[in-house]
């Protein structure tokens, strides 16, 4: 967090149920991000573009995202993202 900015009414960890779990809000630029991101990856797989759904969220640091697509079943990232 950046000294000086009101934060508020904002989630302050860093974890996939921050919201839910806190019942507080993400900073709107995150919320933005996020929603894009999801609508991103609705589209792939709408498109049938699971692997690239999967590519995205893993590539917009969201792994667990990745995975979840995958309904139970082992994913694997295809290659290092380091």
């Amino acid at each position: 967090l950046v000294a000086g900015l009101d934060t508020a009414g904002l989630v302050t960890e860093v974890d996939p149920d921050a919201v839910s779990r806190t019942g507080l809000a993400l900073d709107p630029e995150d919320e933005e991000e996020e929603r894009r991101l999801l609508q991103s990856a609705w589209q792939l797989v709408r498109a049938g573009r699971l692997d690239r759904a999967q590519e995205l969220c893993d590539a917009c640091g969201q792994p667990w995202r990745a995975a979840s697509l995958n309904g139970g079943q082992l994913w694997q990232r295809s290659a290092d993202p380091a």
